[in-house]
C-alpha cells in the first residue's frame, strides 16, 4: 500500500463546528464534507497520513503555544494538528516551519 501525506482543513467534527459557530463561514461546509469524502475514499486504497492546518486568524491570548495533537476525524482517519506559536506574523512562520518539519518525518 502506497503511503501518502496530505495537508488540509479537514478536522474533527467538534473542531469544525466551533469554527462554524465563530465565524459564520457557510462556504466551509462544502470545503469540509469534501475533504473529508476524499480523504475517506483515499483511505480504501493508501495509507494516509493528513496533517490539519489552522483556519483562525484570531489571536487567542491566553493561548501562546498550541501544541500538535492527534485525533480521529472518523473512524478510520486520523489527523495530526499542527502546532503553532498563536502571535500575529509569527504564527504564519511558525506554521511553515511545522509543516516543514512534519514534511521532513
Amino acid at each position: 500500500m502506497m503511503h501518502c501525506l496530505l495537508f488540509g482543513l479537514a478536522c474533527d467534527e467538534d473542531k469544525f463546528n466551533s469554527f462554524i459557530n465563530r465565524t459564520h463561514y457557510p462556504f466551509s461546509m462544502a470545503h469540509y464534507l469534501f475533504e473529508t469524502e476524499l480523504l475517506s475514499e483515499l483511505q480504501n486504497y493508501y495509507k494516509i497520513d493528513h496533517n490539519y492546518i489552522i483556519q483562525n486568524e484570531e489571536y487567542d491570548k491566553k493561548n501562546i503555544i498550541i501544541k500538535s495533537q492527534e485525533k480521529w476525524i472518523d473512524k478510520k482517519i486520523k489527523t495530526k494538528y499542527l502546532g503553532f506559536i498563536n502571535i500575529p506574523i509569527i504564527k504564519h512562520i511558525s506554521i511553515f516551519i511545522s509543516t516543514c518539519q512534519r514534511i521532513h518525518d
